[in-house]
């Protein structure tokens, strides 16, 4: 259902992932969730890829050698298609109820999370409405699951920010 690979790519390039986040473009968004709820979680992304829109930021280049990586190490192939690709970031405290289970995107494809630094504030994997585990953030780890499944993030309350990459994409 999920793999959760530590280390997807060498120390030196998490380094650079990490130290890129610093000149993101983050844009405030009033609810990252994408069912409607009357509780907004809110957050910071910076859209760097999208199918249905074109957009394609300059941020692609340097992360798309860490999608196709991902995707040899899990899925022993090629990559297809890329969906989207967006980094989104929560600052500390920022929230304080649960966020929102949701399936990325509503067709057939896979989603990656990869963690950009360390940080307190899971990711939930749910399943039959019900969280089957909990994947704590640890810088270059990341989790790969079918896109059909129900996840959700959580805000940090000891770290001053969690920063995830959302891969969706097939195979």
């Amino acid at each position: 259902m999920y793999e959760i690979i530590d280390d997807i790519v060498g120390v030196g390039y998490q380094n650079l992932i990490e130290d890129g986040c610093n000149t993101f473009d983050w844009k405030y968004v009033s609810s990252l969730t994408y069912e409607n709820s009357d509780t907004e979680h809110t957050g910071f992304c910076n859209l760097i890829f999208n199918i249905d829109d074109g957009t394609r930021k300059k941020e692609m280049d340097i992360l798309l050698p860490l999608l196709f990586e991902a995707v040899h190490k899990y899925h022993g192939t090629d990559l297809r298609e890329i969906y989207r690709i967006r980094a989104v970031m929560w600052v500390k405290n920022q929230n304080d109820t649960p966020h929102i289970p949701h399936r990325d995107l509503e067709y057939e494809h896979y989603t990656m999370v990869y963690y950009v630094n360390n940080s307190d504030g899971p990711t939930k994997i749910y399943e039959d409405g019900s969280i089957i585990d909990e994947i704590e953030p640890k810088k270059g780890r990341a989790i790969i699951f079918s896109g059909d499944t129900y996840h959700a993030s959580s805000t940090p309350t000891e770290s001053s920010n969690r920063i995830v990459l959302n891969f969706n994409y097939g195979i």
